[in-house]
């Protein structure tokens, strides 16, 4: 059983850990390129999209947190981290994809 407090950090973190994840597909990325998900939590029919608290650990393991046994992602401090990383301009890059056009 899951206490209210792991209930109420789950809410602020988000549950993200893909063993409480169905029907997961990918549907695209962020910016420092982790994957991002479609899915449906088990037992909950309304589709989602998020990202997996296991690919997140991989490349910021502090913005993973363990929430009564289930992993649970910092969305603000991952989301921040992605939004400091610019896309890379279709422009920016020669033919050859080294360098910028002048």
């Amino acid at each position: 059983m899951v206490s209210v407090a792991a209930v109420s950090a789950l809410a602020t973190f988000g549950g993200s850990d893909a063993r409480i994840k169905r029907d997961v597909r990918p549907v695209g990325m962020l910016n420092d390129g982790l994957p991002l998900y479609r899915f449906r939590y088990a037992g909950d029919p309304a589709a989602r999209v998020g990202l997996m608290a296991q690919d997140v650990e991989q490349v910021d393991p502090g913005a993973v947190h363990n929430v009564g046994g289930i992993k649970a992602v910092d969305y603000d401090r991952v989301t921040q981290r992605a939004a400091a990383i610019r896309s890379p301009s279709p422009r920016s890059k020669s033919k050859n994809g080294r360098g910028r056009v002048r």
